[in-house]
């Protein structure tokens, strides 16, 4: 049960070895998956900023181009992960002297 298909990640043309088959290779269903079926085309964005913000941990400015993109705070994982795991020592102070 061959048939042609065209690959949504890439846009490969490649012959399916099963009837189910999506994809050209693993590398790209991987890819879509972690992606969340975007391909590589969609995830360079549009040139159009849906909202802009400044990452809360590095101040780094954040244009989000894609809907489905749902970042409001953080610019990545690691800033995210680094803002909870050590809280601002100007805080502590702060908490300090009010006591």
């Amino acid at each position: 049960m061959e048939r042609e298909l065209v690959c949504p990640v890439c846009g490969k043309v490649f012959r399916s070895r099963w009837g189910a088959q999506r994809f050209c290779s693993a590398g790209c269903r991987r890819y879509s998956y972690r992606k969340n079926g975007i391909s590589h085309e969609e995830s360079a964005g549009g040139t159009e900023s849906i909202r802009t913000f400044y990452c809360a941990r590095c101040g780094k400015k954040v244009d989000v181009t894609d809907i489905r993109d749902r970042r409001t705070r953080f610019c990545c994982s690691h800033c995210e992960r680094m803002y909870w795991k050590h809280p601002r020592k100007d805080k502590k102070k702060t908490d300090q002297n009010q006591a």
